[in-house]
């Protein structure tokens, strides 16, 4: 505002189709896109609320990779 004529508004709850939420007195943002999210539901059939299964316990490995996963010197893969 010292550099250039500008309206105070208030605080940012929304702008290009996202949302602003602030929580824990203003430590916290949320952002999120609702907009976007029900298109995707209505395009792929997404129900609310609805279970996902997935196939294995969160946090294991159900196999092995033969990928030798050290890094070297300079933070590259080593394959």
């Amino acid at each position: 505002m010292q550099y250039f004529k500008c309206d105070d508004i208030g605080e940012l709850k929304d702008y290009v189709g996202c949302k602003f939420d602030r929580a824990q007195q203003g430590k916290c943002l949320k952002m999120t896109q609702p907009v976007i999210i029900q298109s995707f539901k209505d395009e792929f059939g997404i129900q609310l609320n609805k279970n996902i299964k997935i196939p294995e316990v969160p946090g294991k490995m159900s196999m092995k990779s033969d990928v030798n996963n050290e890094m070297d010197a300079v933070g590259q893969r080593q394959y």
